[in-house]
């Protein structure tokens, strides 16, 4: 039986590979009722049994226990809070950035010019897994010449094009954004990182989601999907 314990994800994966929590258990040399409280508990296997699994099921660690960041915890609180700045997009490890990304739980928007971070957050691969609640899409506001090379969305995402050059990159997670600021004649992976959560932010981080969704009202649908669009 589901609950709000379950890791949904690792139930996923595990449905979708045709394996058993005997599998599961062999592969991290643990007991069967182990890895079966890992799914209906949400529990978390010791790293190594959790890198172990992760790799069996060909999947990043973070995707199944998104807590087992690459970063501190020092650092994970400091973004989680709003005040984490970075100076450059390519120090934050590309796990990391998938991490807090694909923990969105109702809103994942995503405004960018970069081929750079779209392939960083290997975001057609895992959108596919990715279910908000309320039944509500990720939106994605890409540029003209990114639709077509990424027409293969999985179909739960919303795809639309911006005609102008947008080149600051704005991601949202739920409550929290990261702003990759752009006119400043560097190349994304070079480009300072800023996050902004809306609980500590709340006017900043206002003023980037309604441009978003100015932005996103004002484009056709690039996948033939047209839904009622929302604010906050």
């Amino acid at each position: 039986m589901l609950t709000s314990r379950t890791n949904v994800r690792l139930r996923k994966c595990m449905l979708a590979a045709g394996v058993t929590y005997e599998d599961l258990a062999n592969v991290a040399d643990a007991d069967p009722k182990t890895a079966q409280r890992w799914v209906y508990e949400g529990r978390t296997p010791r790293r190594r049994r959790a890198e172990r699994v992760a790799a069996f099921l060909g999947v990043e660690l973070f995707w199944l226990w998104p807590h087992l960041s690459d970063l501190s915890s020092w650092e994970r609180e400091g973004i989680r809070q709003g005040w984490q700045f970075r100076f450059r997009a390519d120090d934050l490890p590309s796990s990391f950035l998938r991490q807090t990304v694909f923990a969105a739980k109702s809103r994942l928007w995503v405004l960018t010019d970069s081929n750079w971070l779209l392939a960083r957050l290997l975001i057609p691969d895992y959108l596919a897994s990715l279910t908000l609640q309320a039944g509500d899409s990720p939106r994605l506001l890409l540029s003209p010449q990114l639709v077509q090379p990424h027409r293969d969305m999985p179909a739960n995402a919303e795809v639309r094009t911006h005609p102008g050059v947008h080149s600051t990159s704005i991601i949202r997670m739920d409550g929290l954004m990261m702003v990759v600021p752009g006119g400043l004649g560097l190349e994304t992976a070079a480009s300072p990182v800023l996050f902004l959560s809306r609980a500590t932010d709340e006017k900043p981080f206002d003023s980037f989601a309604d441009g978003f969704q100015r932005l996103w009202e004002s484009c056709p649908p690039s996948n033939g999907r047209a839904k009622a669009t929302g604010g906050d």
